[in-house]
């Protein structure tokens, strides 16, 4: 069987493709001159679309949109993603997405630099910020070398923009305690849980890196890939450490403050503004995860 996907977006196409062949369904693009109809719903925008094309074509014919709905703004900015992403006058977006859920997540395990796979869950949470984040344009996505970071990038975005390996996204190092759960880690360290939780910034055991060495790293990365990349969007598919210890140096925050913020595939937002002597960061949302609740 075929069917026909009236669209110019071949990212779109290719990703349905893909899960529309495990049905034996063929598709092909056709990219045809459709008005963009101005609905506040999603489903009313894809009929439309859908009506246009049908009248055009006469095959079978399907037609599809998204938004992005942050539930702390009441679902803004919803189907007017695009409108409102060109009208904002960021200099370029930075998206710092954590990665899915792991199987060393649920011992509470020091993780570090050792390479967990996702778990189950996590194999379903990853898909769903690129689902969340459909209607911005992303032009590439950079991801730390962990293995846990990099399926959750390529889930997440399913081969529709390129993605980049970056060391430089590596989650901090814990050195001795890595595998090893924050309980059990307690006959190193007395602090071993709240250094776990992030509620004390450093423990003197070989191998951690100190939480000032993270903040650099991270900032150091964060300049040179908006750099790279000014004007435009990128994701970046790293750590709960790496994050807290990039949002510490830009907003001044204490590490203590954050515990709790940076769940699973969360999204937290940046943009970059040129001030005049190179760019500005701004931290405009911290941990959103209301795409989570489509797992009901």
């Amino acid at each position: 069987m075929k069917l026909f996907i009236a669209t110019t977006n071949s990212h779109k196409v290719s990703e349905i493709s893909t899960i529309l062949h495990e049905y034996g369904i063929s598709l092909e693009q056709q990219g045809l001159d459709i008005i963009e109809p101005d609905f506040n719903s999603i489903e009313e925008i894809a009929k439309t679309k859908a009506e246009q094309a049908f009248a055009k074509l006469k095959k079978p014919v399907i037609a599809e949109d998204t938004g992005v709905y942050f539930l702390a703004y009441h679902s803004f900015p919803g189907v007017f993603a695009k409108r409102v992403y060109e009208g904002i006058g960021f200099d370029g977006l930075l998206l710092l997405i954590r990665h899915a859920k792991t199987e060393s997540n649920a011992p509470h395990k020091f993780q570090g630099r050792q390479d967990s796979g996702l778990s189950e869950l996590g194999i379903r949470q990853a898909f769903l910020p690129g689902n969340a984040l459909k209607g911005i344009p992303i032009s590439a996505v950079y991801t730390s070398p962990l293995r846990r970071a990099m399926k959750t990038a390529e889930l997440a975005f399913a081969g529709s923009v390129p993605v980049i390996v970056d060391n430089a996204l590596a989650e901090r190092s814990f050195g001795v305690l890595e595998g090893i759960t924050r309980d059990d880690a307690t006959k190193i360290t007395e602090n071993a849980v709240d250094f776990y939780h992030g509620m004390v910034d450093d423990v003197d055991i070989e191998g951690v890196e100190r939480l000032a060495e993270l903040q650099e790293r991270s900032f150091e990365a964060l300049q040179r890939i908006a750099s790279e990349n000014e004007g435009k969007t990128v994701a970046l598919v790293t750590h709960v450490f790496w994050i807290k210890g990039l949002l510490c140096k830009l907003n001044g925050v204490k590490l203590t403050e954050l515990r709790g913020k940076i769940g699973n595939t969360s999204i937290t937002t940046i943009g970059a503004v040129q001030n005049g002597n190179g760019l500005e960061y701004v931290v405009e949302k911290i941990g959103e995860k209301s795409h989570l609740s489509a797992l009901g």
